[in-house]
């Protein structure tokens, strides 16, 4: 899991002036972003596999990022397709131009922001969002975007992952507590609550909230076991990094030192070096759609009462508006 950035682009959002991505480079977390979908290959293609989602559909992912679904929606969606892809950072487009073609062609990219989509009401036929809602100030009109452009018979897919339960490891039950601790207290230091960090357990509400109807929930789980193939080691390698960067500081110096002694290459302890080495990787997929059948009536809406929309309770009740990052 990456956390909310401080001022690297979400690939959606409205991007703060000084967003590095604005100038033409990649944000921080694209090496480990990077790093997990070369690991995650295998998973992350038969997700995409297992979509509802028929030849010559006219499908949009957003955001893009650096274009790794691309060609796995393309192939699904065939020569009669159409893929488009968005993203608000021109770096992420521009290695999407270079990496994402497919034998379909090339797909159409756009530089737009996911609260405002240069598109018509209906549009697509399928909307693909991952890893994304988590990165949004207001998740829940993100998503009422989305069913804008999705046709009324088309549908809506959500992967998120939770920062609690993202990558499982086998440490200390204590330790980890300790980790999660300091990563929450890192985050909420920076960006005033560490609740976007959790966007995956709450996917059914906002998915309520914006007015969409759940069609199926499922936990799609990578799981590894030594020896680890380098992929994963790589992406462990950048993983512990992004950890150590952020929760050093909030650790107590004992638990730091444990926590060193698991996560650094040159230890002893090492943890991928271990030949008892597992580690589990979760994502949720949430699917929706746009309208329900006429046999299928819509959820009652609820009751206004004195709680505060999700968005505000994920980022906190009295923190303002920020651009996040997964």
């Amino acid at each position: 899991m990456l956390e909310p950035s401080e001022s690297s682009p979400d690939g959606t959002s409205t991007i703060e002036p000084a967003s590095v991505a604005r100038f033409g480079e990649l944000p921080g977390y694209a090496p480990l972003l990077a790093a997990r979908h070369a690991a995650h290959r295998a998973e992350l293609a038969a997700i995409v596999a297992g979509l509802p989602l028929a030849e010559g559909s006219r499908v949009l992912d957003v955001p893009c990022g650096d274009g790794f679904y691309l060609p796995l929606l393309a192939e699904r969606a065939g020569r009669g397709g159409e893929m488009v892809g968005v993203d608000i950072a021109p770096a992420f487009l521009q290695q999407a131009r270079r990496d994402a073609g497919s034998p379909f062609g090339p797909p159409r990219l756009l530089d737009a922001d996911v609260y405002a989509l240069p598109f018509a009401d209906e549009t697509f036929d399928f909307v693909w969002c991952a890893h994304s809602l988590i990165s949004l100030r207001e998740p829940v009109a993100a998503l009422r975007e989305l069913r804008r452009v999705t046709r009324a018979e088309g549908a809506i897919a959500v992967l998120e992952n939770d920062g609690l339960h993202d990558v499982l490891l086998p440490w200390p039950a204590e330790l980890e507590l300790a980790v999660h601790d300091a990563l929450r207290a890192a985050i909420a230091a920076r960006h005033g609550s560490a609740g976007k960090m959790y966007a995956a357990r709450h996917l059914q509400e906002l998915f309520h909230e914006a007015g969409l109807e759940t069609i199926d929930r499922r936990t799609c789980a990578v799981d590894r076991t030594a020896p680890l193939p380098e992929a994963d080691r790589v992406f462990l390698r950048r993983y512990f990094d992004w950890l150590s960067r952020r929760v050093d500081r909030f650790l107590a110096p004992a638990d730091r030192a444990r926590l060193h002694a698991l996560i650094d290459r040159g230890s002893e302890r090492y943890l991928p070096d271990s030949p008892d080495f597992e580690m589990s990787c979760l994502d949720v997929l949430m699917l929706g759609r746009a309208a329900a059948p006429p046999s299928f009536p819509r959820r009652r809406e609820s009751s206004p009462t004195s709680t505060p929309p999700l968005d505000a309770r994920l980022r906190g009740h009295d923190a303002p508006s920020r651009t996040w990052k997964y």
